[in-house]
């Protein structure tokens, strides 16, 4: 499985404050329903603007993610529009994945944490045809 390193989420928050906007992202795997699940990192909004963390601009804070957007969307530019999060159709439950970045994280932590929850919504929601071995 295709994880994310310490030092691309540290290129990555980076690149983001900058920038001031943006999202960055790495593939892990694309479904049989041509979703590519991955982990994310972006701006998201909603936050207290007196806080003032390393990793916050007014109301909006850096953030990853784990979920999907659909294969056939060129534009991964926005983490709240561009990417899904899974959810229980039947309760509408979501499986929150966003871990916030107030101040400097240990990155090879982050990471290691990142990839261990990749691994484990990819395994709970994402969906593959089972393959029926042949006989001869």
């Amino acid at each position: 499985m295709i994880k994310v390193t310490g030092k691309q989420l540290k290129d990555w928050a980076e690149w983001l404050k900058e920038n001031d906007c943006g999202c960055c992202y790495i593939k892990i795997v694309t479904d049989d329903k041509n979703r590519e699940w991955c982990i994310a990192m972006g701006w998201l909004d909603g936050f207290d603007k007196n806080d003032n963390g390393k990793y916050q601009s007014g109301t909006w804070n850096i953030c990853c993610e784990v979920g999907y957007h659909d294969a056939k969307n060129i534009m991964f530019s926005d983490l709240s529009w561009d990417l899904t999060m899974p959810y229980d159709e039947d309760t509408a439950e979501v499986d929150n994945t966003t871990t916030v970045l107030y101040d400097e994280p240990n990155w090879d932590k982050l990471a290691d944490e990142l990839n261990e929850e990749a691994e484990r919504v990819i395994n709970q929601w994402a969906y593959f045809e089972i393959e029926e071995e042949e006989t001869a």
